[in-house]
């Protein structure tokens, strides 16, 4: 199937190692890419694009990848697309496009769970502030390990509020010596 199409929207080949990946626009291509780029008049079919895709991914070629998908047109995509195209995009390294893609199918999708999910797990991290006053038990138990750290070296300690509960050479074994709660600093001493 070929009908007539501008330069712009021709697609390149990248051919490497006797295969052939669809990769983009000549456009989008970075001039120091050490490849071949040969012209072709074929559109590439969407289920044809996400093959590929899929092909880039399973060859480990984290930059052909990120080309080939920056070609491709994500507004008429199913949500099925975008799933496998973000799994494909963390297969390979490119975890910022599927940050993109993630936020991309989210905003589209918003009734698909699994785009919602990767959307909130892909999310840069968020710092909240608190404004609790500092824990004056650290200062307590810093100083009681620089005073006392050389006679516990390579033990586990447990301390509270700058007070030793306990000792033991693992950290289950003083888990179990003291008990779990909430207040108390297990650390081993180096």
């Amino acid at each position: 199937m070929s009908t007539a199409i501008s330069d712009r929207e021709y697609i390149v080949r990248y051919v490497e190692s006797g295969s052939d990946v669809t990769s983009g626009s000549l456009l989008d291509w970075v001039d120091d890419y050490a490849g071949t780029a040969i012209w072709s008049n074929e559109i590439i079919q969407p289920h044809d694009e996400m093959a590929q895709l899929e092909a880039i991914a399973e060859a480990g070629d984290e930059r052909a990848f990120l080309m080939a998908q920056k070609a491709m047109d994500w507004e008429r995509r199913p949500p099925e697309d975008f799933f496998q195209a973000i799994q494909l995009a963390l297969s390979v390294g490119a975890y910022l496009v599927a940050r993109r893609l993630s936020f991309q199918g989210a905003e589209r999708y918003p009734q698909h769970s699994e785009l919602q999910k990767y959307a909130r797990v892909l999310a840069p991290p968020k710092v909240t502030r608190s404004n609790l006053p500092p824990d004056p038990t650290l200062k307590t138990n810093h100083a009681w390990l620089k005073t006392h750290g050389d006679a516990f070296r390579g033990q586990w300690v447990a301390l509270r509020d700058g007070q030793l509960l306990g000792m033991a050479t693992s950290l289950q074994a003083l888990v179990e010596q003291v008990g779990e709660a909430k207040d108390i600093l297990f650390t081993k001493v180096f």
